[in-house]
């Protein structure tokens, strides 16, 4: 190989070597990016869910953490609206969580019109509410994974579900505003974020809870024996402990759960 061949060859090394410290560095500062636009949002809105054969199970959370500058203002109100394909997914049933947000007080709660979670249209619920209370109005609501509300659905499809969160209202609506009066809705100081869906795994004859069947379940099943009225071991609800609670254990024998 000639002297101009060899540098050449070394000055192509050198080139693919530049662009590949290029490229990681371009990574790493998107990365960076990335991660620092969840940092620094005020409030982070969560939907996570759970399925069986019949039923999903959303739970929606706001998280008002600021990652970096410690807790962020708290919140007086919210409107999420939650989006499904009606394809898959029919009859929501919304459960809100009336314990952190209500207006008047905990003992006392005020009635509050127009804020009955939505599900008029297919393929949306609209959840709004907050939180006035009359002995500390500007007090509102903070802290890691808030309670919003639960909603429930009925499953008309084998497709694994899928849903995704936005704004509950739009036009000139303020859902998600802070105890100082800041709207925070359309800015980067709210993410909307969700989950994977995750299978629910129910294992009959878990006693221990390990997600799985084996001799540990066995051995509290033994111990148990032959008792009556509500036992762990009682997996028919018979209220008795005996050979029919044995035949499901064996029935689901070394199953285990993800």
């Amino acid at each position: 190989m000639s002297s101009n061949s060899y540098f050449n060859l070394e000055r192509v090394k050198d080139h693919v070597m530049a662009i590949n410290k290029f490229r990681w560095f371009v990574g790493t500062v998107f990365l960076f990016l990335l991660v620092s636009a969840y940092a620094y949002a005020d409030v982070n809105v969560i939907a996570e869910g759970t399925y069986t054969d019949t039923q999903l199970t959303v739970t929606i959370f706001v998280d008002t953490t600021d990652l970096t500058n410690g807790d962020a203002d708290p919140i007086v109100s919210y409107g999420v609206k939650l989006i499904y394909s009606p394809a898959d997914l029919t009859n929501p049933t919304v459960t809100e969580n009336d314990t952190d947000w209500y207006f008047g007080s905990p003992e006392a709660p005020l009635p509050t019109p127009n804020t009955a979670p939505d599900t008029s249209t297919d393929g949306e619920v609209i959840i709004v509410g907050g939180k006035i209370d009359i002995l500390e109005p500007t007090a509102g609501v903070s802290g890691p994974k808030v309670l919003l509300a639960t909603v429930v659905f009925d499953r008309i499809s084998e497709s694994i579900p899928e849903v995704s969160l936005e704004l509950g209202k739009a036009g000139t609506y303020a859902n998600f505003v802070t105890n100082v009066g800041d709207v925070l809705d359309g800015t980067d100081r709210i993410n909307f974020l969700s989950s994977a869906i995750t299978q629910e795994c129910i294992l009959n004859g878990d006693l221990n809870g390990d997600n799985r069947v084996n001799m540990s379940d066995f051995y509290i099943m033994q111990a148990n024996w032959g008792r009556t009225g509500e036992n762990i071991a009682d997996l028919n609800g018979d209220n008795r402990v005996n050979m029919s609670d044995f035949y499901i254990i064996q029935a689901n024998w070394g199953k285990t759960c993800p």
